[in-house]
């Protein structure tokens, strides 16, 4: 298999080792506790934050300027005071107009007041005695200015610390010291690296863990209000996938679902096909798993460049459910080229999975691992390529606890 992405893994959680090459659906089964979860969080915030690089990157640069920024608000107002707002203005217009409508975008706004305080941290800001409204609109400038050439060159050459910072914040401290993720030969994230690559492979990703908790307003998890903003996105006029949108609408969901900011409750609505209308979060958690693939194709999010993490999808699905989900998944990869990643232990979604994709002839797209679980109670990562019987021999053990309870 070709290694367009990789993610390699040493004794993080409960995994020991796990080398993952990210294909066209890549497929994680295994217990409870297997650490599925835990690739999938880390898998999602590599690429989450790589493709938000800019705007982390222009966050820190801000942070930087802000308190020059600020004192500009106070220069602004003493302006104001001592009648010299024209002379302000047509220094703030003269050097900080080039930063208009750029990722800083430097504005002041007018203060009803300016405290003994503020004047005296301008005083600090610009090393002066007295406040003189050109002399410290020229020294503002100059440090603001400064600051930005800095961290200009750090921005340019995607300077790895900034990003890799977000990413270790959502786990403990030294969790990821034995983590490497790889696009295209190119390190993304990984000890020794300087300078984060342009992402190529995923450039638009998105979380489903549970339906459970989709659409419900500022939930605690960052990757749930994400989802839930990526779904409000209006519906384009023509999309990709349209076929496969009619799948869901009338050979699955018999309905549509939409975001309506009008509609009561949280906005999300699903239209059965007979005009009933229904709050799609008082839906069942099936409906509503088929309704993020639909609302997701229909506003043109899922498509070629796209990643779709999947935690247990099976969850909430009935049997039947499961087989339509599975071959779903398989169309959107086939036809619009998006990237799955399924942490599962279910049979029926492996095998759905499986077979339906070789009746597509796209099984060389598709690729299964098994986390097999090892002395000391950590589990290593099998690649079992497109061979499943290892999955069901290693869940038949269900069966034979079962037979041991019922003697």
């Amino acid at each position: 298999m070709e290694k367009y992405a990789e993610l390699i893994v040493k004794d993080f959680r409960a995994i020991s080792d796990a080398d993952i090459t990210l294909n066209g659906i890549t497929v994680v089964a295994g217990n409870n506790g297997c650490g599925k979860s835990s690739l999938s969080k880390l898998l999602y915030y590599i690429y989450h934050y790589a493709n938000d690089y800019e705007s982390i990157a222009t966050n820190i640069v801000k942070k930087h300027i802000s308190e020059y920024c600020d004192a500009l608000g106070t220069l602004w107002h003493i302006a104001s005071e001592q009648n010299q707002e024209d002379v302000f203005l047509e220094y703030l217009e003269k050097n900080f107009s080039k930063y208009k409508g750029t990722r800083y975008n430097i504005t002041v706004t007018k203060k009803r007041y300016v405290t003994d305080s503020e004047k005296n941290n301008l005083k600090n800001l610009t090393d002066v005695e007295h406040i003189d409204i050109t002399n410290c609109s020229y020294i503002l400038f100059d440090r603001i200015t400064q600051k930005i050439n800095y961290f200009d060159s750090d921005i340019n050459n995607r300077r790895y610390d900034w990003f890799a910072e977000k990413v270790e914040d959502k786990f403990a401290v030294n969790e990821l010291k034995n983590v490497r993720m790889e696009e295209f030969g190119e390190t993304i994230f990984g000890e020794g690296t300087k300078n984060l690559p342009e992402i190529q492979y995923v450039k638009k990703i998105a979380y489903v863990e549970s339906p459970i908790n989709f659409g419900r307003d500022k939930m605690p998890i960052d990757y749930v209000n994400e989802l839930n903003e990526l779904a409000k996105q209006p519906p384009l006029r023509e999309y990709a996938g349209s076929s496969i949108n009619d799948i869901i609408s009338r050979g699955v969901m018999n309905g549509d679902s939409t975001f309506d900011k009008e509609f009561f409750s949280g906005g999300f609505k699903y239209k059965r096909n007979d005009g009933k209308i229904f709050d799609l979060l008082e839906c069942a958690t099936g409906i509503k798993s088929f309704a993020i693939l639909q609302m997701l194709l229909k506003n043109g999010f899922i498509g070629k460049e796209t990643m779709l993490i999947l935690d247990e999808p099976e969850s909430h699905l009935h049997p039947q459910w499961i087989v339509e989900y599975a071959n779903l998944i398989v169309l959107l990869q086939k036809q619009l080229g998006t990237k799955f990643f399924i942490a599962t232990h279910s049979t029926d979604m492996v095998s759905a999975i499986r077979y339906i994709a070789e009746k597509e002839d796209c099984l060389k797209n598709v690729s299964f691992y098994l986390a097999d679980e090892l002395q000391n109670g950590k589990y290593s990562y099998k690649d079992l390529q497109n061979d499943i019987e290892p999955i069901f021999e290693s869940f038949n053990k269900s069966y034979a606890k079962l037979d041991e309870y019922a003697r």
